[in-house]
Order: C-alpha cells, then structure tokens, then sequence
C-alpha cells in the first residue's frame, strides 16, 4: 500500500447563517487523490435551525469544485501537510467508502469529523474536538491541521 504523501485541508469560515465547512484532498505518492467532504442529503433542511440537530444520511461531493458551488465560494483557509506516516496502510479508498456509510449529525459526525478522523488516521494519532462545545468545527480542524502541518511539514 502507498504511504500517504500529502493531505489538503480546505476550510470555509462561518458566516452569517452559516456553519462553516471542511473537507480535504489526500494525495497518496503516486499521485492517486480521494476527496473526503460530508453533507446531510437533506442541506436545505438541516440548515433551518430547527431541523440542524437531526440525523441525516450523508452525501459526499466528489471534488473541490462541487463543494465551492454548494457554498458558492472558494474555501478561507488551505493548509497543505506533507509527509504523513500513515502507520495503519489503510487503502486510499477507505477515506471515501468509510464516511459514505455514515448518517450526518452536527454534534457527533460532521464534515469536521470526517477530516480530523481522517487526518488522525494518517498521522496515527488520536483526534478530539477541542471546542468549547466538543463538537468538532472548523475552527478546531484549523488548529489541528496546523498541528500536524507543524510536525510533519
């Protein structure tokens, strides 16, 4: 299995009304990319407040492009890590067939979720939210892509 050569962590700040938004790219040495981004099927409705703290199944775009055109902008923030060990040899597919099988749910599996579980994995650390909320956002996938970026360049 390829060791993982490198993982882009997209970032959309919150605006007014909205929550924010992550995903990533991960590029593995010979170049294959999977694209990890998580949505409730159901975006309309779960951005109605009163509908937000739902289960909904998930949808994953398929690329970068997609998420800019849902969100109707290109991401704050890009941060770019190199060299992540990878220790478990997952199969670059596993990033995307995993959170596929997941429901959305704001406070416990999000687009912020799948990127530092995805991340965590690559980098054979343990991910937390280190929110005051302990809900994973795009703040905290910030601080811990910068972390790792930190470490592993």
């Amino acid at each position: 299995m390829a060791k993982i050569y490198r993982a882009e962590v997209n970032v959309w700040h919150k605006k007014a009304g909205g929550l924010g938004h992550a995903s990533m790219d991960i590029i593995d040495d010979e170049r294959n990319v999977v694209y990890v981004s998580l949505w409730p099927i159901n975006q309309a409705s779960a951005k109605k407040k009163k509908r937000i703290w739902g289960s909904f199944n998930s949808y994953m775009p398929e690329s970068y492009g997609e998420d800019c055109e849902m969100i109707e902008r290109e991401a704050d923030t890009v941060i770019a890590i190199h060299n992540l060990p990878h220790p478990t040899n997952s199969p670059l597919s596993f990033f995307r067939t995993h959170w596929k099988t997941q429901k959305w749910a704001l406070q416990r599996m999000n687009c912020c979720t799948a990127v530092g579980i995805s991340l965590a994995i690559m980098a054979g650390v343990k991910y937390s939210a280190q929110t005051w909320h302990g809900c994973p956002d795009p703040t905290d996938i910030i601080r811990f892509s910068r972390s790792l970026k930190q470490k592993y360049g």
